[in-house]
């Protein structure tokens, strides 16, 4: 007996919107497809049709080949994120013959800046224009190629998507496509600043003898018909303190050009360059929309060391298709595909087909329960084209439940009465208390970009902050409060709450509070000059510790200070604020100068400081993050990932590699808001560099991809109000399931 474990159709999102991110919504998603989220408001996947030259192309840089003059120009080039307006004006064109795929840009340009020159440098943190290719679509073995105005070139094959579960060191950097050709242009000077320029030019010829070294399942040369994923995109650094821009074609909605699902669906053709262009002709479109098991393991995924069989549901949303065919691998060395190819058969046109054959595969018994497993899946229509998909699986076992997946993953979350809100690279959602999502929100509708930390004030009232902005959530709309009432345009780097729900704003120009309206508390004019804030706590009695790069400003009713460590405090270089149930304030700090031997933790307790080193019981002195947690003790966190704990007399000690009890292998406690958790069962959750990190008062639990979270690993937690921990990691948001 076959069961439905999960299932995602992106294709009906435009339709039902209230219904969005189905796939998640189950509550026990054992299999599942990997597609992305759709973000509403983006626009749909753009096609193009990339037609032949019959003359040669002289690939210099100059683009006055006949070519250029009669390929019409791809766009609107718009920001990677929010697509908004470019800047500037961007061009890029394409054209093919039997020998090269070749490229054209053009860039407006008034400060032309670039300055490495070595092969496989990072050109894309200065000026550059960018490709990304997929031949097959599936995101796997994606070509990236970049030039710079000095002409230094960048290539990498991408072996898998970007954030999918699994190891690191992803990207095959040693790979350079040849033969290949390129040129450049530039009108004005690339090293000099102060003068004004005009723009740059860039051709690429991409062989057809070189892209066929890529790995996957395609045809090179094309054949007139096939379809390949490509994506533009063009980077401008103008000069500081002006934001760096990355403007493409197509918006990927999320600042990040990884995505190969949101990039255009580019068809070659045999009509000529300077004949009447061609219409996009409807090739399927294929999707993994869902996968089942036989048998099913008891609670659900694959039983390690048992065969088991996968049954694909693919749709169409293309062209009809009569016969398909597919092939499924696995990059997980622990899981064998024994049977690797099924057949589909047809899938009409807004169809869906569940495969007639299964996969035989089988996972190692060193599974640990939950793992996360990730399958490609390469299709073949009746003509031979070939397009790709992914699913994913996990190991019987598992204890998390994927509500929502969510490619730019869950940077921050924050929990209120009605449910939570999290924060994308790019964007804002919000989701009720079972995981459902009720809103979606872009910079377009008042939320300032990158943001980073949000908050509920004493009214209800949501706040989001971040390196470019400012905006308060009243009603059901965004208030944009960037550089209004005093505030300024950047760099707003904590916010917090006070005694009677105002909220305290820190940036680096300024400590501003604001109830009705924002006040300036402490202005740059009047000594304060934190560099990045690190921490803001607002204590009991309505005073501001705003904690930067170096001491420590304290805005109190009594007056304005600066404090260091001639004022009892750890050191000069400190990291972390906090306050304990007593009201006693806590700092922690780094060691400095050529001893090291100061940093710690202090504790002001009726107008005093103590202070805790190494020698007083503390793991070592170097402390990056603090936390107070329900029972009152005091958390210490190290930047190797150990961790010291104050239980009101004394601190215990959870060593690194020392053998001096089980410690949290989630690598260092990241320290920032949300990311530290004691729950109502007493359960204290730290959110680390690697893993999520879970202790239950006697031991240590780490939570990783490689046991039951999806995404990898996790960047906020929090604990919603019927009692569920959620977490968000860099693809998705769950729950723990009890």
């Amino acid at each position: 007996m076959s069961s439905l474990l999960a299932l995602k159709d992106s294709r009906v999102w435009p339709r039902l919107l209230a219904a969005l991110l189905l796939c998640g919504l189950t509550v026990r998603p054992a299999l599942a497809a990997v597609g992305d989220a759709v973000i509403p408001g983006l626009p749909e996947t753009p096609t193009w049709v990339v037609q032949r030259t019959l003359s040669p192309v002289k690939i210099d840089g100059r683009l006055d080949d006949d070519a250029w003059k009669l390929a019409p120009c791809i766009g609107p080039w718009r920001w990677l994120d929010t697509a908004e307006d470019a800047g500037r004006a961007t061009t890029g064109q394409m054209a093919w013959d039997d020998e090269y795929l070749y490229f054209a840009f053009s860039a407006e340009d008034p400060d032309i800046w670039a300055t490495m020159t070595l092969r496989d440098e990072p050109v894309f943190v200065e000026e550059d224009f960018e490709i990304f290719l997929d031949p097959d679509g599936d995101e796997y073995h994606y070509y990236e190629w970049q030039i710079n105005p000095l002409g230094t070139l960048y290539d990498v094959v991408w072996r898998w998507p970007d954030h999918t579960p699994g190891p690191g060191n992803r990207g095959n950097h040693a790979f350079d496509l040849e033969p290949m050709l390129s040129g450049y242009q530039v009108q004005g000077t690339v090293w000099e600043r102060a003068d004004v320029d005009t723009g740059w030019t860039a051709e690429v010829a991409l062989s057809w003898a070189g892209l066929s070294r890529l790995p996957g399942r395609f045809r090179s040369p094309p054949r007139a018909g096939d379809t390949w994923r490509i994506g533009f995109s063009r980077v401008e650094s103008p000069r500081p303190p002006l934001w760096q821009a990355d403007w493409t074609w197509p918006v990927h909605g999320e600042y990040n050009m990884h995505i190969g699902r949101r990039d255009a669906r580019v068809q070659f053709s045999d009509a000529p360059l300077g004949g009447p262009a061609p219409d996009f002709r409807s090739v399927p479109q294929l999707e993994a929309l869902g996968l089942r098991l036989e048998p099913e393991a008891v609670g659900g995924g694959i039983e390690p060391g048992r065969p088991v069989s996968l049954f694909l549901q693919i749709g169409n949303d293309g062209a009809p298709v009569k016969q398909l065919s597919a092939r499924l691998a696995c990059i997980d060395s622990l899981v064998t595909v024994l049977d690797s190819v099924a057949v589909i058969g047809s899938v009409p046109t807004g169809g869906e087909r569940w495969a007639e054959d299964g996969f035989s595969v089988r996972l190692s018994r060193a599974a640990a329960p939950g793992r996360a497993l990730v399958f490609q899946v390469a299709l073949q229509d009746d003509d031979g084209r070939w397009t790709g998909d992914a699913v994913f699986a996990f190991a019987a076992g598992r204890a998390w439940r994927t509500a929502s997946q969510i490619r730019e993953g869950v940077q921050h979350l924050l929990v209120t009465k009605e449910g939570l809100w999290g924060i994308s690279r790019s964007n804002l959602w919000r989701w009720d208390q079972a995981g459902q999502v009720r809103g979606f929100y872009q910079p377009d509708d008042g939320l300032p970009r990158h943001a980073r930390q949000l908050l509920e004030d004493g009214r209800g009232r949501i706040w989001a902050a971040g390196e470019r902005g400012i905006a308060c959530f009243e009603g059901e709309r965004w208030r944009d409060l960037t550089g209004q009432q005093g505030l300024p345009l950047r760099e707003f780097d904590r916010l917090a709450v006070g005694p009677q729900g105002e909220v305290w704003i820190a940036a680096r120009s300024g400590l501003f509070r604001f109830a009705d309206a924002a006040a300036p508390v402490w202005t740059v004019a009047e000594g304060y000059a934190p560099g990045r804030v690190r921490d803001l706590l607002v204590d009991r009695d309505g005073a501001a510790w705003v904690v930067g790069d170096s001491l420590l400003h304290l805005a109190a009713p009594d007056g304005r200070r600066l404090l260091g460590a001639r004022h009892g405090l750890p050191s000069n270089r400190l990291t972390a604020v906090a306050e304990d149930a007593g009201g006693r304030i806590w700092v922690a700090g780094l060691p400095t100068g050529p001893t090291y031997r100061d940093g710690g933790v202090a504790c002001r307790d009726r107008g005093s400081w103590r202070v805790w080193r190494r020698g007083d019981g503390l793991v070592q002195n170097a402390v990056t993050a603090l936390a107070v947690d329900r029972d009152g003790r005091v958390w210490a966190g190290h930047p190797d990932g150990s961790l010291s704990l104050y239980d009101g007399e004394a601190w215990g000690r959870w060593p690194v590699g020392s053998g001096e009890g089980v410690g949290p292998a989630c690598g260092p406690w990241a320290g920032d808001p949300g990311t530290f958790l004691h729950d109502d069962r007493g359960r204290v959750w730290l959110v680390g560099s690697d893993g999520l990190a879970e202790y239950d008062g006697r031991t240590w639990q780490t939570w990783t991809w490689r046991n039951g979270l999806f995404g990898g690993p996790a960047t906020a937690i929090a604990q919603g109000p019927d009692g569920r921990v959620w977490v968000g990691d860099v693809r998705s948001l769950s729950w723990f399931g009890e």
